[in-house]
């Protein structure tokens, strides 16, 4: 059965896999008052259950250490790993105990293959590299992370897919549609943004998983994430709120190995609307 707020991509007895919206916030929280993916799945869990039979599911490497499979479940409500609130895309939901330690185990030991799809500021010189550098929470904002030779090791490949501008003359028809820069010359007014416009569209494959990973590195890089309203000056932010309206960050593919089967699975999850809607206002350079 499909939700029309969360497409389900993939479904079966064990596994369910969801198309994330973005502005949602994945796990339950009393600071969280609005609808989260985790209080979703509990309702829907209860009308649309997973298989009792799971008890082989479980892999031989699992420990109770953190409780038995049941104890996790019913805290994490079959939560197998999390995205950032304006993070869209495929979300992997376990439907019963089993399958939920065997694939939070796949998680740990990075069996499985993530695949995002982002937009940066510039123009990265090297179409295809591997970023290498550890992350750690900021000693100046709770709420960030950045990179630090005492982080924890930190792993993104990425590839160039495509390289956009937004025109200046858009750019300024946008600015004065928003009542931005009032009083000033358009020659005023491109001078200001001259350094604004430019930007490249990446495929990556982060091999870790640390919080804002994909996030912190390209801003590390002087390549921020449009619409990163944390990791981009305040400047930059609000011009991309002009035409694009959230973080540009989808979780296009998971890949892991079904916890019954052992076939292996690849989901996939097309580049939302207002994504596109996004690319639709720039040029291909």
């Amino acid at each position: 059965m499909s939700d029309a707020r969360f497409p389900i991509l993939f479904e079966d007895e064990d596994v369910l896999v969801i198309d994330k919206p973005a502005g949602v916030v994945v796990n339950a929280a009393e600071s969280v008052r609005e609808e989260t993916v985790q209080s979703w799945m509990r309702t829907y869990l209860a009308e649309n259950p997973g298989s009792d039979d799971w008890y082989n599911l479980i892999p031989e490497e699992f420990t109770e250490e953190y409780g038995s499979p049941q104890e996790i479940f019913a805290e994490r409500t079959g939560m197998v790993h999390r995205l950032d609130r304006d993070t869209s895309g495929a979300l992997v939901l376990a439907k019963n105990p089993g399958a939920l330690v065997a694939l939070m185990y796949q998680f740990k030991v990075r069996e499985t293959h993530k695949e995002y799809t982002c937009l940066v500021h510039g123009e990265l010189p090297i179409a295809k590299d591997t970023i290498r550098m550890p992350i750690m929470r900021s000693t100046t904002s709770r709420s960030k992370f950045a990179v630090a030779t005492s982080g924890k090791p930190a792993e993104t490949e990425y590839e160039v897919l495509k390289v956009y501008e937004l025109p200046q003359e858009k750019l300024l028809q946008l600015l004065r549609q928003h009542d931005f820069e009032k009083g000033r010359t358009d020659a005023q007014i491109y001078k200001e943004y001259q350094s604004y416009g430019r930007f490249t569209l990446l495929s990556c494959y982060p091999k870790t998983g640390r919080t804002h990973q994909i996030r912190v590195h390209f801003a590390f890089l002087q390549h921020p994430l449009v619409g990163d309203q944390i990791y981009t000056n305040k400047w930059r932010g609000k011009t991309d709120l002009l035409w694009c309206d959230r973080q540009f960050l989808h979780a296009s593919s998971i890949q892991f190995q079904h916890p019954r089967t052992r076939e292996v699975l690849t989901i996939s999850a097309p580049l939302q609307d207002d994504l596109n809607a996004a690319l639709s206002q720039l040029d291909l350079v």
